[in-house]
Order: structure tokens, then sequence, then C-alpha cells
């Protein structure tokens, strides 16, 4: 065989084999937290305000598992996804739980108004000082908490 088509067979192969790890690296399983124990349990209100008065409160808790307990404020349901919102219905802050798919089933009987507990990973906080459409703290792989 000629040196050229050695390398071309060569070139093919790292590809296809560096292809192959990157869609097993893409496409790993996410974690699943519903089993296990919250780092920090807060009622909702406690936690908006406690991370509106002080900021560096979120950095603590981001990337965390943290279990919030209180009422419903709204539900969106789409094909694949659920979104609950927690919050004081009389205030613009609130706490948006995107949840994890695996445990859908699980929120079936949720409806507004219904009081919770919910567990999820903190991910991010907006912080709205200026607009007054309150702040909204983000979780994301969220389940019930047992």
């Amino acid at each position: 065989m000629s040196k050229k088509l050695i390398i071309i067979l060569i070139l093919t192969a790292a590809v296809l084999i560096s292809a192959f790890f990157l869609w097993n690296w893409v496409n790993q399983a996410s974690t699943d937290f519903a089993d296990q124990k919250a780092e920090k349990r807060y009622h909702c209100t406690q936690l908006l305000t406690q991370i509106s008065q002080d900021t560096a409160s979120f950095n603590q808790l981001k990337q965390k598992l943290v279990a919030v307990e209180g009422h419903i404020k709204k539900i969106t349901r789409e094909d694949s996804s659920l979104t609950i919102e927690m919050g004081d219905t009389n205030a613009m802050s609130s706490i948006i739980f995107q949840i994890d798919k695996r445990h859908l089933s699980s929120f079936q009987s949720c409806k507004e108004g219904d009081s919770t507990c919910i567990k999820g990973i903190v991910t991010a906080f907006t912080q709205d000082l200026e607009l007054g459409l309150g702040n909204t703290l983000e979780m994301n792989f969220c389940s019930l908490e047992k």
C-alpha cells in the first residue's frame, strides 16, 4: 500500500474513534438527585429574602442540592417538560424549578396553590434592582422531596 493510503486510513480511524468518544461523552446520563439528601432546607420566602439581602448567600448555595418548601404559584406543562414557580402570590419574586424528566409523573397531582417541598440544584439568580419585577432563583434537576 502507498503511504498516502495508510495515512488516510489512520486519520479516518482516528476521526471515527474520536467521534465515538465524543458521542458517549455528550450523551452520558445526568445524575439523579431524587434519592440524595438535600444539603440545606428552606421555606420559599425565607430563601428569597436571604438571597436578596445578601447575594453572597447565593454563591454559597450555587451548585448545591437544596430543598425548598412553599406554595405553588404557577405550573407550566409543555410537551416533555414541566416548570413550577413557587413564591408568594402577592410578591413578584419567585423560585423557578425545572423538573427532572425522570420525575414528571410524581408531579401529576400537583396544582397551583398546593403546598409542597421540591429539591434541586441551585443554578442561577437574577436580581432586579431597577424595574421592580422581582428576583428570580432558578433550580434544575428537581424532584419532590420525600
